[in-house]
């Protein structure tokens, strides 16, 4: 391919992409991290789209533990937060039964005034 970046250089920015993507998602920032996942997918379509040569997959070994180590970085961030959401997702579960449980068993009937006094 003529133009085209050579492939140790896409497997560094795959290795850069990752670690911003795994720091991004640790601080919570969701639109840098669709941003770096769409980049990274570039990258990864860029290194699948043509066979690599001795060298180059030499520089993608090399690069390939890094990405892993952040991949795994962001999986475990991706499991902390899935695990707090269902955690405030139970609270409110709990919470709807409560007011359920002082709502009586049928609605009031339309144009029903519910007065006290």
């Amino acid at each position: 391919m003529a133009g085209a970046r050579p492939l140790a250089d896409v497997a560094r920015d795959l290795a850069r992409l990752a670690g911003a993507l795994a720091d991004a998602l640790q601080v919570g920032d969701l639109d840098a991290a669709e941003r770096l996942m769409a980049e990274r997918a570039r990258c990864l379509a860029e290194i699948g789209s043509r066979p690599a040569a001795p060298a180059d997959a030499a520089a993608l070994a090399a690069v390939g533990t890094a990405v892993l180590e952040d991949d795994r970085r962001s999986e475990a961030t991706l499991r902390t937060t899935i695990a707090g959401l269902r955690a405030e997702l139970g609270q409110l579960a709990t919470g709807a039964r409560l007011v359920h449980a002082y709502l009586g068993g049928r609605p009031l009937a339309p144009g029903y005034v519910d007065r006290h006094d």
